[in-house]
């Protein structure tokens, strides 16, 4: 089994073997940790082995769903086998959850757990959220967004921006509307104008350092991740959740999920390796592992039971993902990335419209057909 270094719980991991041991008590686990991305991260490895040394592939993997399409294609991971746990498993995860792990309607893994992205902001200083960007400019307070090259946040948040914009999106980033865009890029613009997004905050290269911009006191609202969130949740106490502001006040989210994947096509070991999966979601294990990890579960069941202390909270978060479209798992979405980032870049700096800027960036993302 390999899983990402960020799924290596001490307590997680004995948990599971343990449970797994009780119901296959001659089976032995080999629990490898690697990187998610990176050239010694899963896929690289997994990538390199196939080819040369197939009898040292893993049985199942947790893999993030970016990165299904490619294996897919690469045939090194196939659908789980349609038996009791699986056949029965589908509706108990939210639709994102199995929209990022299928390719062609096929259903290529089992969810596992996801972050989403919202606004938090200082309540102490802001009596009543702002839920849309003629509001957030009216707040007068500096807003924590990604808007400098990193990991590919910057886009991800003018993407998402975009869907709100643009009223639909099938997932498909190769078709992007300009006039929607130039939309987005205008709001852009207005925002920088009237200094809620000021020069100070112009470096922050992703959804952690918008967090780190927030607890600094360096902005009173944010564009953060889930996970941040989640991590300092218990210590908090004058900091307010919410949707992210959008262009007309339609809430938003996009949501980065991970799943489980079943490497060999050996009938058996698949089985063995489906029962893990089963194992790894049943309630014991999975609560304990998100208390660790402050990721979010992907099934409503297990939302309730992590979030049992605060009603409202949990409410949010269940609004929140029932809604949610999934992270683009597109092979040329980082080229995406780097278009739309140049789109901002130019608006920002004055060197193009937004009109200019969104018909420039629709044109070049065409051509990655």
């Amino acid at each position: 089994m390999v899983i990402g270094e960020q799924d290596d719980s001490p307590t997680y991991a004995s948990l599971l073997v343990e449970a797994f041991a009780d119901k296959h008590p001659d089976v032995q686990i080999e629990v490898i940790a690697k990187a998610h991305d990176g050239p010694a991260g899963i896929v690289q490895s997994l990538l390199a082995t196939q080819p040369v040394a197939p009898w040292r592939m893993p049985d199942v993997i947790v893999i993030d769903t970016v990165h299904i399409a490619q294996l897919v294609n690469q045939q090194i991971i196939a659908p789980p086998p349609n038996n009791h746990f699986i056949s029965g498993i589908w509706d108990s995860f939210y639709p994102f959850a199995i929209n990022a792990v299928s390719v062609e309607e096929a259903r290529m893994a089992v969810p596992f757990y996801a972050d989403i992205q919202f606004m938090v902001y200082n309540g102490a200083m802001i009596e009543s959220h702002p839920r849309n960007w003629d509001e957030l400019t009216r707040v007068e307070r500096q807003y924590a967004l990604p808007l400098a090259h990193g990991d590919g946040s910057m886009a991800d948040a003018l993407l998402l921006q975009y869907i709100a914009r643009w009223g639909r999106y099938e997932g498909d980033v190769l078709d992007l509307d300009s006039q929607a865009l130039a939309s987005v890029l205008q709001q852009y613009r207005r925002l920088s104008e009237a200094g809620v997004i000021p020069r100070a905050t112009d470096s922050l290269t992703s959804l952690e350092e918008c967090w780190r911009a927030y607890f600094a006191g360096d902005a009173m609202l944010a564009h953060v991740s889930s996970v941040d969130y989640q991590r300092a949740r218990p210590t908090l106490q004058r900091t307010h959740y919410a949707p992210l502001p959008t262009h007309n006040g339609h809430p938003v989210t996009l949501a980065r999920s991970w799943a489980w994947a079943i490497v060999t096509d050996d009938p058996e070991r698949q089985e063995l390796a489906t029962s893990l999966i089963a194992t790894a979601l049943q309630d014991e294990s999975y609560t304990a592992w998100l208390a660790e990890s402050h990721h979010l579960p992907v099934q409503p069941r297990a939302l309730t039971r992590v979030t049992a202390d605060d009603e409202p909270y949990r409410d949010f978060l269940d609004e929140q993902m029932a809604n949610a479209y999934p992270y683009p798992n597109s092979k040329v979405y980082p080229q995406v990335q780097e278009i739309l980032i140049r789109a901002i870049e130019d608006v920002l700096a004055g060197e193009a419209t937004p009109e200019q800027a969104a018909s420039a960036a629709a044109s070049a993302i065409r051509m990655l057909r």
